[in-house]
Parts: C-alpha cells; sequence; structure tokens
C-alpha cells in the first residue's frame, strides 16, 4: 500500500539530518531503498517508488523535506556499489524501461521520473522557497533596491516554472492513452500528486514573480 509505505518512509526521515552522512543517515538509507526499489524491471515498483519520492519531497515538514533534497543531491552522480548503476539517473532508468518495455510505459515513467527528481532537488514541501519574502515594515525606511535578493527570488520562479513544465509533460504523457483500462491506480495516485504541485508551483511563481 503506498500510503503506508510512505508513513513509514517518512518516520524514518523525521529526525534531523546530522552534520555528516554516515552509512545508517536516515535519509541515506531511505533515499538507498528507493533506488534500489526504482531500478526494478516491474514499472509499477519503479512508479511507486518514485511516488514515495514525491510524496516525501511534498508532505515532509520543510526543515526535513530540504534535508532530504540535500541528501538526494550529494548522491546525485555517486555510483551504487551494488548495480554500478549512478544513484537516481534518469538515462538509467529510461533505457532500464526501453530496455524491457512490454507494457508500454517507458514513456511514462521517463516523465515521472523528469519531474519527481527536478522537484526533489530543486524544492523542498509545498514550494515554501518560492514564496516572496514578508514584508516587514519599518519606521520612514527609505526603499533600497536589492538587487541579490531580486535575483535570487527571479531564479526561484524561474525554478518553479521549469517544475510546472515537467509536470505538464507528465500529465500529457498519462492522458495520452484512450483504453480506459490502462489507467492503472499508480498513475491515477501520481496524477493527484503532480496536479496538486502543479497548482501550487504555478501560484508560488506568480506570487514571486508580482512584487518584481
Amino acid at each position: 500500500d503506498l500510503h503506508k509505505e510512505y508513513r513509514r518512509q517518512r518516520q524514518m526521515c523525521i529526525r534531523d539530518r546530522p552534520h555528516a552522512l554516515p552509512d545508517d543517515d536516515p535519509y541515506r538509507v531511505t533515499l538507498r531503498k528507493l533506488w534500489k526499489k526504482m531500478v526494478e524491471k516491474d514499472w509499477r515498483t519503479t512508479t511507486k517508488a518514485l511516488y514515495l519520492l514525491h510524496a516525501l519531497s511534498r508532505s515532509t515538514p520543510t526543515k526535513n523535506a530540504r534535508a532530504l533534497s540535500r541528501t538526494l543531491k550529494s548522491m546525485v552522480g555517486d555510483a551504487d556499489p551494488k548495480s554500478g548503476k549512478k544513484y537516481f539517473s534518469r538515462r538509467e532508468l529510461v533505457a532500464l524501461r526501453e530496455a524491457d518495455d512490454a507494457d508500454g510505459r517507458a514513456a511514462l515513467v521517463d516523465a515521472y521520473a523528469g519531474f519527481v527528481l527536478r522537484r526533489a532537488l530543486l524544492f523542498a514541501g509545498r514550494f515554501e522557497d518560492v514564496s516572496p519574502p514578508s514584508k516587514k515594515k519599518t519606521a520612514a525606511a527609505p526603499e533600497a533596491c536589492d538587487a541579490d535578493g531580486d535575483a535570487a527570488t527571479l531564479k526561484r520562479a524561474q525554478n518553479a516554472l521549469l517544475v510546472a513544465d515537467h509536470a505538464l509533460q507528465f500529465v500529457a504523457v498519462a492522458l495520452d492513452d484512450g483504453d480506459p483500462r490502462r489507467a492503472h491506480l499508480v498513475v491515477v495516485s501520481c496524477l493527484e500528486l503532480v496536479v496538486a504541485d502543479l497548482v501550487e508551483a504555478w501560484g508560488a511563481a506568480g506570487a514571486s514573480l508580482g512584487p518584481l
């Protein structure tokens, strides 16, 4: 059950991430387990593992989600000692699906992996990082142009739009199937989260760009 597994993985991530990254670091352990499932041959197992990473990135408290994102960034590019494949490589997942795509789900897995990995690397939680800074009232304080702050805000907004674009790509692939019998429950669950993220990413980007 996806929701039970998500709750179990979330409990592993709930404590603060230590400064060092030992082998028993809860975030690294969780990500290794998810990657192990992602590279299995069954597209459903791969998609479920991506879903769990998506749910953790989206619904874990922001502080813990940021720690999960930092750990993910530190693992990208490193090779899994058991399989020799690079951790969280979209290319590896696509190659695996194309080699054995009897169910015709390679494009779906590719699009979802592109979205989930991009989202998890760029944002934590529900796009709090892209929200505009709160306005502080100061007595007769002259307005100053914060070029660095504006540039950072613009970059975050661009990242949010990039994530939204990946979300749209997945939605297009997931809905591009005229046979309703192929509407697998796993795909429906993924669509539910992706659409929610699409709405929030678009809104966050707009809220951030408004003051600029």
